[in-house]
This record gives C-alpha cells, structure tokens and sequence, in this order.
C-alpha cells in the first residue's frame, strides 16, 4: 500500500524543533510542497524522490545543498503522520483524497450563469470593474 503524509501544522512543528537550519528547511519544504500541489500529487516517498531528481537536475547544488534538502525532506516524513492510500498501479498518478464535499454534486457552470474557465468572457472588462468596485480596489 502506498502512505502519504498529512502534516498541515508542520511549520508549526519545525519551529518548535528549533533546528539550526529550520529557516532554510522551512524553505525547502514550501518548494517541495508546491511542487506537489501544482502535479496533483501527494506528499508521499514516491513524489518526494521525483522533486528531488528534478530539483538536482534544474539547480545543480552543491553536495552539501542536496544534503540539507534530503534532511528538510526526511523531517517532513519523520515527523507528519502517515495516511493509506488503497494500492494504484505505476501508471496511475495519486489523486488527493476527496473532500468530505464530494457527495454534494454541484451545478454545472452554466446553471451559475458563468463563464466556464475554459471559455473566455466576451465581459471580462466589465467583470474586471466590477471586482474592482466591490473588493474596493483603487
């Protein structure tokens, strides 16, 4: 089965720790975080060994760079609590688990008299005023 990791409070928890490095930790694991948030992925060993070959080949560090990454990342791991995931095949990308929101099916956009992101609005400069005027933008 594979595990994933939910740990919401663990900047929190690195700043308790008290780590020499916990700023530079901090930084690493909001990088790793935000990785896996923009491939849909979850915090998982499978996720965190596929940002570390991709960072190494980006940024090229030094070995003693890579070596604080791999603890940044080891610590996240240490200390966050473990989840199950059912068993996927490779080929799968893991999914995040669905929000206890899910059973409630919502309208499609049309229904909300919106414009679908995938479409663009023939409004978008009235609409763009209109943020403006209501979120009180000057």
């Amino acid at each position: 089965m594979s595990h994933y990791v939910s740990f919401p409070n663990w900047i929190d928890q690195l700043n308790r720790d008290c780590t020499p490095k916990s700023n530079a930790w901090a930084i690493t694991l909001r990088w790793y975080l935000g990785w896996c948030k923009r491939r849909g992925q979850l915090a998982c060993i499978d996720s965190a060994r596929a940002f570390m070959d991709e960072a190494l080949k980006a940024k090229q560090p030094k070995p003693g760079i890579e070596k604080e990454w791999k603890t940044a990342i080891n610590w996240f791991f240490k200390h966050g609590q473990r989840k199950c995931l059912k068993p996927q095949s490779k080929s799968q990308t893991l999914q995040r688990p669905q929000s206890k929101f899910a059973k409630f099916p919502s309208k499609p956009a049309k229904q909300w008299n919106r414009p679908r992101p995938d479409e663009p609005s023939a409004n978008w400069h009235h609409e763009a005023v209109r943020l403006i005027r209501v979120r009180q933008y000057q």
